[in-house]
């Protein structure tokens, strides 16, 4: 609490106060507080302008430490060093310190200081490697069967392979309609991916596909291909018998073309 009210209140800390947290840290090392008294720690000394110290103590605590809380103090430890440090010290950090797993705004600011400052190259590179580990963490999240951590771990992201991404999450999480969608961003064209468009019921969008079962299929299912009615009673007993036979060979067409799979059903995306 101490060391929230003096941040809130944008206060420093003497030696003696980081000195005994580092005490107590050490002490109560095996007990319940333990991760709580290090990221007050790193905080504490991130505000101290003690930028290192802090990373290296995020480092010790980050096995037990929940993914959001950690990116979080990473983020404002290596915001500190953007806002705070001189062109020297920053170079330095940037070039042999920083850790490329923190939050969007911090990724354009780090970037837009050494653009700034005259080094393009290394900030492409820190901008790739900050989203090559996004894109992995939400592949992992995605074997993992934790569709909604994936997605946070690209939101914000519009790219392809970000979009490719996020069409898997949401398939795993059974939001197939938003999948699709997901999927024609990443293929960046206007022709949906047939076997997704009809798992996901998009009538409107097969009815003009290429493929004559999936486009005779749509314009059923939109009521367009409705024959007239027959005026004998006869004649409407044959068209019956006719429609129904069509029916069912139409129905194995599609069982053979796209087998039922456990969570398929999906309301229809007309």
């Amino acid at each position: 609490e101490l060391i929230d009210l003096t941040i809130e209140q944008n206060q420093g800390f003497d030696q003696a106060t980081l000195e005994l947290i580092a005490a107590l840290r050490f002490e109560l090392r095996n007990s319940d507080i333990a991760v709580d008294l290090g990221v007050a720690h790193a905080r504490a000394l991130g505000h101290s302008g003690m930028i290192l110290p802090a990373l290296a103590v995020i480092d010790e605590i980050s096995p037990d430490v929940d993914r959001e809380t950690q990116v979080a103090l990473q983020s404002d430890l290596t915001m500190r060093a953007v806002s705070t440090m001189s062109d020297a010290a920053f170079l330095a950090f940037a070039f042999e310190d920083m850790i490329p797993d923190v939050d969007a705004q911090t990724e354009n600011a780090a970037a837009a200081r050494l653009l700034a400052l005259g080094f393009p190259d290394r900030a492409a590179q820190l901008l790739d490697a900050m989203r090559e580990r996004r894109y992995l963490r939400a592949s992992a999240y995605i074997a993992l069967e934790k569709p909604e951590d994936a997605l946070q771990e690209i939101a914000g992201m519009t790219d392809p392979r970000a979009s490719r991404l996020r069409a898997d999450a949401l398939i795993a999480r059974g939001d197939l309609g938003g999948a699709l969608a997901a999927h024609q961003g990443a293929a960046q064209e206007d022709e949906p991916d047939t076997d997704l468009a009809w798992r996901a019921g998009a009538w409107a969008r097969l009815s003009d596909d290429s493929d004559p079962l999936l486009r005779d299929v749509s314009r059923r299912m939109l009521g367009e291909t409705e024959p007239p009615v027959p005026d004998s009673p006869l004649a409407q007993r044959e068209q019956l018998l006719l429609n129904s036979g069509e029916t069912r060979a139409l129905v194995q067409d599609l069982l053979d073309r796209f087998p039922i799979e456990q969570g398929d059903l999906a309301q229809p995306m007309n």
